[in-house]
């Protein structure tokens, strides 16, 4: 209809998590329990609630919540519909909760402490990438509502050019120099670190085109493919960790990966199945030329990494210079080789400079 304003739930999330924060902090410091806490929660996500039925009824007016609306239709449609996109996200607390318990079992304390420190690397790059989803699922249902082919395209292309440039630069950059990050991290070096950082950074690598490919899926109306997705992934994982002591801990890692591309590769599949203009030409050439800048730009941050720096080598001061040393190179040859390679339109820069400037954008145009 219209009527999307993520923006507006964003600064209501952002408003409660902090006005909560200090509701807690506050009633702990005045002696109360976990009653007090619970009641605070359950407070804010009611006045959450009820600023995001006010906003949304003020931005569409036809907006109505009331018994009288509820009918066999909207019911059959709830429950199928947003009953079954919350079996997605059940079933992902699923598939997450085998892995760390099987590692523990199968391979002992160590290899499960090289595990958690990885993943905390790496999930924290994968924040930029969920965020853009929610926005992702907004427009897209606008877009599909519309009917326009041409503005579907523009969508799919976009949204997996921006995808790949949000997982890609952070995943990379980790792979490459995980156990440098993981030393100034945590003063620990082991030789499975590297091995696990760049298959960990694989798996999530292919799990955010997954995913993506999923809320576009979902974008249709229909809700069928993800949660046979699921399903699939769960199979795979419980096959890797039945095997897992004649794989290894680099063997399951390595099936863990192969699990998320198996699902990135059905959920493509379920894609083209949903849209007819969905195909690897529309998605291919801008994807292949911003891989090819990150290519480049990861290897001016190795190369960057070999110029000496004065101090001693094995502390986590020299590990954290040795990153900024090469995060910098990486920062410095990133725009000239995104523009010289062509991954940047000319459309691109411009909206990409209305966002960080936006109001020099609009004194100039």
């Amino acid at each position: 209809m219209g009527g999307h304003r993520i923006y507006l739930v964003r600064k209501f999330s952002t408003g409660f998590a902090v006005a909560e924060a200090v509701a807690i902090v506050t009633v702990l410091h005045l002696g109360y329990g976990l009653a007090a806490m619970a009641a605070v929660m359950g407070t804010s996500e009611l006045l959450y609630l009820t600023c995001c039925y006010f906003a949304a009824h003020r931005i569409v007016p036809q907006i109505r919540l009331g018994l009288r609306w509820l009918s066999r239709d909207v019911l059959y449609e709830l429950f199928r519909f947003a009953g079954s996109y919350q079996l997605v996200n059940l079933l992902e607390v699923v598939y997450n909760s085998l892995i760390p318990v099987a590692i523990l079992r199968s391979f002992g304390a160590n290899s499960a402490g090289v595990y958690a420190v990885v993943t905390r690397v790496v999930t924290s790059a994968s924040a930029l990438q969920d965020s853009f989803l929610p926005p992702i699922l907004s427009s897209g249902t606008m877009v599909f509502a519309s009917g326009s082919l041409e503005k579907m395209k523009a969508l799919l292309s976009k949204a997996f050019k921006v995808t790949l440039g949000l997982s890609l630069f952070p995943l990379g950059f980790i792979a490459v120099f995980g156990p440098t990050m993981a030393y100034a991290w945590t003063g620990q070096k082991d030789p499975s670190f590297a091995v696990a950082f760049w298959l960990v950074c694989a798996r999530y690598l292919f799990a955010a085109f997954s995913l993506l490919a999923l809320v576009l899926y979902r974008v249709s109306g229909k809700a069928l493919m993800d949660n046979i997705r699921q399903v699939l992934r769960i199979g795979l994982v419980l096959v890797v960790v039945g095997a897992a002591p004649r794989l290894g801990f680099s063997g399951v890692l390595a099936g863990l990966a192969l699990s998320e591309f198996l699902g990135m590769l059905f959920m493509l599949f379920a894609l083209a199945r949903t849209f007819e203009v969905f195909r690897a030409r529309v998605v291919l050439p801008g994807t292949a030329r911003l891989a090819i800048a990150a290519i480049l730009i990861f290897a001016a941050g190795v190369l960057a990494s070999y110029v000496p720096l004065p101090g001693y080598q094995e502390t986590r001061f020299f590990a954290t210079m040795k990153l900024v040393e090469a995060g910098l190179a990486c920062l410095l040859v990133a725009w000239p080789l995104l523009l010289r390679t062509g991954s940047v339109t000319d459309a691109e820069k411009h909206a990409l400079f209305h966002s960080l400037f936006p109001k020099l954008s609009g004194s100039g145009g």
